[in-house]
């Protein structure tokens, strides 16, 4: 339980009195026990950024004033079918990046 908030039942608390606390009453194997759940927490708010914020970028309609172009090109081999040409895009809007490949 939280030593700052007792309502608030969480060792998570990152204030120095809380931590502080929390060291007196925890034992060397209850610490690392901790540590684990606060690491498996803080990986499941991860995942749950990361699924939104992929959400929010295909939400996107890439305005084309905010969407910058890079022409690229693989030219110049012995065999010319060989030669490939793309399109790196970036949405200043939302961040997304892609890569288009000319098929021809």
């Amino acid at each position: 339980m939280c030593y700052c908030a007792p309502k608030v039942k969480t060792p998570f608390c990152s204030s120095y009195e809380c931590q502080e606390e929390l060291k007196k009453h925890i034992k060397p194997e209850d610490e690392i026990t901790h540590f684990l759940a606060k690491r498996k927490k803080l990986e499941a708010d991860v995942r749950v950024a990361v699924q939104e914020l992929e959400a929010f970028k295909e939400s996107c309609s890439h305005p084309e004033m905010h969407l910058s172009k890079e022409y690229g090109s693989n030219t110049g081999n012995y065999d010319p079918t060989s030669d490939s040409y793309w399109i790196n895009y970036s949405c200043e809007c939302c961040g997304k990046r892609w890569t288009e490949y000319d098929e021809e």
